[in-house]
């Protein structure tokens, strides 16, 4: 049965040295590259029967190309790139394989740097390099190969999403595995990776008080693939805490190439909002690094003196507040604890007065989530009928002031500074929908205690548009925007713990 299995696998894939073969779709080439790929039964990697036979139609169909003066199909050598990933997975196939230069001359067959090279070519080529960083043999071999500067060049044209995730996935890997090995091959490689932020300093600093005439999106448009490379691969590096891994390549980012100062230094010119978001997307994730760093061989540590002195949350979304980027705070809360998540079981216990506060951090995070909602209650009702409600429901009452007593001094003025700047927004709704939905996503990242806080909460909200209801329904009847309603009353049945 193997046998005549065999031999329809080589029948299949010698149709596709035909040259004068011709393919409608990529279904049927994925279709066969997934069926190729499979693990057996029992959960053991292909047999090395069948990594024989890929290996040897691989060597055969680049010999008969080499030969060939016609190319063929983008089809059938995106499906080569994408075979030869699997099988050199393995270290003894791709020693074998490449013997006698191989790789070298399927990519020079590919063309990747070809400008009418497809994107599903470039990023079978990132996903066959990708697969070598999984042995010593292929690490060496990239090491050695300039190939790696070619998926840097694929990834900051941010071509596709596909590729630009797979290119950060690779650099993420490999960077990681490289400073444990070869800390020079690491440095160079980021060196280039900064260049266009190095580039951009310069021009900063020579006047920092005079508007650029260069236009801010035109800036964004040179730097945002930089800057999505250079958060992925940190968020990569951070999330592997949690696992056990260290962060010595992030703290190369930070220290080494003074990445926060460099993105503080862009700040300077940055105005649209998607380039503010990136920017300061990168400051949340060097603040929780580097909380990490200090923390993580301490057992206990008193909360006042961590969020004070360890942190810059207060004043990254001080700065965002102050500057009116008002769903930029919005999503990066929600950032914010994703980004603690990853690290959490890895810092020392937090204490107050002598007792133990584990949802110190994110009961921070999740004030800056839970306010806009909060402000629509304010916007309905009124400060007055506010207070009446929670005065008159001692259990709203105690919720109210238990959670309040979580909260240090410096974060209470951040939220009144918060709750201030959402009380004058025309379009309070909108804001409120998005800070809604971001608090549901981030459910999975919460404790179970919490949870039921959010739950809490939102209940809390609903019984005040019932409130409005009964005593002003034409007040609710006519808002521009339904949907909140649907939303706030619809996620309860998804948060309920």
């Amino acid at each position: 049965m193997d046998c005549e299995h065999n031999e329809k696998i080589t029948k299949v894939l010698q149709k596709l040295l035909d040259p004068n073969f011709t393919i409608k779709n990529d279904v049927y080439l994925n279709s066969l590259l997934t069926h190729l790929s499979m693990s057996s039964v029992d959960g053991s990697k292909v047999d090395s029967g069948q990594n024989e036979q890929m290996s040897a139609w691989l060597v055969e169909a680049v010999s008969q190309w080499e030969q060939s003066e016609k190319k063929p199909s983008s089809q059938v050598l995106s499906f080569a790139l994408n075979l030869a990933s699997v099988i050199c997975t393995d270290e003894h196939t791709f020693g074998s394989i490449n013997s006698n230069n191989f790789c070298e001359r399927l990519i020079e067959i590919v063309g990747v740097n070809s400008e009418s090279s497809p994107p599903t070519i470039k990023l079978g080529f990132i996903k066959f390099i990708a697969s070598l960083v999984n042995h010593k043999l292929g690490q060496e071999w990239i090491m050695s190969t300039q190939y790696w500067t070619d998926i840097m060049h694929i990834t900051l044209k941010n071509q596709t999403i596909y590729i630009t995730k797979e290119g950060g996935k690779f650099f993420a890997r490999l960077l990681d595995t490289s400073i444990k090995t070869n800390e020079a091959f690491t440095y160079k490689v980021v060196h280039l990776m900064m260049a266009p932020l190095n580039e951009l300093l310069p021009h900063i600093q020579q006047d920092d008080t005079k508007p650029l005439e260069i236009k801010d999106q035109v800036i964004y448009q040179a730097l945002r693939p930089t800057l999505k490379l250079i958060t992925q691969i940190l968020e990569i590096n951070l999330s592997g805490v949690k696992d056990g891994n260290d962060i010595k390549l992030a703290l190369m980012f930070l220290k080494t190439f003074f990445l926060a100062k460099r993105i503080k230094n862009i700040l300077l010119i940055a105005q649209n909002e998607e380039f503010v978001f990136d920017l300061y997307n990168i400051r949340l994730l060097g603040m929780w690094i580097k909380v990490h760093e200090t923390l993580r061989e301490k057992a206990i540590f008193e909360c006042e003196q961590y969020w004070y002195q360890r942190t810059k949350f207060g004043h990254i979304f001080g700065e965002m507040i102050q500057k009116g980027y008002t769903r930029n705070v919005i999503k990066l809360g929600y950032m914010s604890l994703i980004y603690y998540k990853y690290i959490s079981s890895k810092l020392p216990v937090f204490v107050r007065g002598g007792d133990c506060q584990n949802d110190f951090c994110e009961i921070k995070m999740l004030s800056i989530e839970i306010c806009p909602i909060q402000v629509v209650s304010l916007y309905l009702l009124g400060r007055k009928e506010i207070v009446k409600a929670v005065s008159e429901d001692d259990i709203r009452d105690d919720f109210m002031y238990t959670n309040l007593k979580k909260l240090t001094p410096d974060t209470i003025r951040l939220n009144f500074q918060w709750k201030h700047h959402l009380m004058v927004q025309p379009n309070i709704f909108d804001y409120a929908m998005l800070a809604l939905n971001h608090l549901v996503k981030a459910i999975p990242f919460l404790s179970r205690d919490l949870a039921v806080v959010v739950f809490k909460f939102l209940i809390y909200c609903l019984r005040d548009v019932i409130t409005v209801l009964k005593s002003n329904p034409d007040q609710l009847l006519s808002l521009r925007d339904h949907n909140y309603w649907a939303v706030i009353i619809g996620n309860h049945y998804y948060i309920h713990p």
